[in-house]
This record gives C-alpha cells, structure tokens and sequence, in this order.
C-alpha cells in the first residue's frame, strides 16, 4: 500500500510538471506576439514620419506639417505629437518651435522646453528637422470634465515657427520672423 502512495504521487508530480512545461512555452508564445504587433503599431509610425519629411523636401506639401498620434484620447493617455518643419532658404538656418495654448498648463508635455520655445536646426536647406513630444492631461483636465458633466472637451494647441536670424543665429520671438503657423487640436475623453 505504501509503494501505490508513492507511485501516485510521482505521477501526479510528472503531470505537474508537464502542465508547466507547457504553461511557459504557450505564454512565452503569446508574449512574443504581443510585442510583435505593439511593434507595428505606434502613435506616430516611423514611416509617416519620414513620408512627411519627404513630402515636404519634395515641395508637395507646405514648409511644415504637424503629425499626431491620434484625434481622441483618454484623460489618462499620451498624445503623440511631431512636427517636421522643412528648410525652403538657400543655406542651413535654425528654427524655434513654439507651443502655445490658452490650457497649456493643463497638460504635462515631455518636451518642457516647448512651453518657452524649442530651438530646430541649424537644418540644411534639403533637409526637414523634426521635434516629438508627448501631451498628458493632468488630473485637473478629468476634474473639470466631470465638475461640468462633460463626456469630452476638445483642446486647441498653436505652433508658431521662427526662423532665426542668419548673422546672429538668435532665434527671436517677432512676427517678421514668423515661418509657419499651425494649429492642431484633440479631444480629452473620460
């Protein structure tokens, strides 16, 4: 009787161990397909970027473009912003970025050298520079949303691009140095 105790208990031991055997192969499988296709799926994909950087030094779109991850997000994601801006001038010059917003200090950006202006270049005159950042609701965004009973509110964002002065290289915040101006806007969901 005591050999027929030990003997079931190997066997449910082996049986345990296959399980887990298995166990391992199948989720290390699932694993690796889920950052497979994270992989391909970004905010803003590599291959748009440079599709828009090739738009704009083949002139088929405008001096600058703004590219963002998405229309919609929830008030605890990251919005995916780049913005490529093109150089029509005959030699390299800088460019400063500048973001603005009546509710920029809702919103945490990754680039904090943004909210003062974000120095581009010096980009060669066939080249397109490029500046990312990332945009996140803070938490007063998902305070005010539910204080007015609102599902969603849409936010406005303003990017004003200079072109530095040449002899100096000083970027200065004047409208006659003024690029481009863009806007882009997205919606904060709860």
């Amino acid at each position: 009787m005591l050999k027929k105790v030990k003997k079931g208990g190997y066997q449910i031991s082996l049986g345990m161990i296959v399980g887990v055997v298995f166990a391992v192969i199948i989720l290390g499988l699932g694993i690796s397909w889920i950052v497979g296709t994270m992989k391909g799926i970004k905010g803003i994909s590599d291959s748009a970027l440079e599709q828009a950087k090739t738009n704009i030094l083949q002139g088929t779109t405008d001096k600058a473009t703004i590219l963002k991850g998405k229309s919609t997000i929830k008030s605890n994601e990251k919005l995916e912003v780049a913005i490529v801006v093109g150089n029509t001038y005959s030699q390299p010059r800088s460019f400063l970025v500048v973001l603005s917003s009546p509710d920029l200090n809702k919103f945490e950006i990754s680039n904090k050298k943004l909210e003062t202006g974000l120095e581009l270049g010096p980009i060669q005159p066939n080249e397109a520079g490029e500046v990312r950042f990332t945009i996140k609701p803070k938490k007063e965004v998902t305070d005010e949303l539910k204080k007015e009973d609102d599902e969603a509110k849409t936010y406005t964002f303003e990017v004003k691009i200079y072109k530095c002065d040449l002899d100096t290289n000083q970027c200065i915040i004047k409208p006659e140095y003024l690029y481009k101006q863009l806007f882009f806007d997205f919606e904060v969901v709860l």
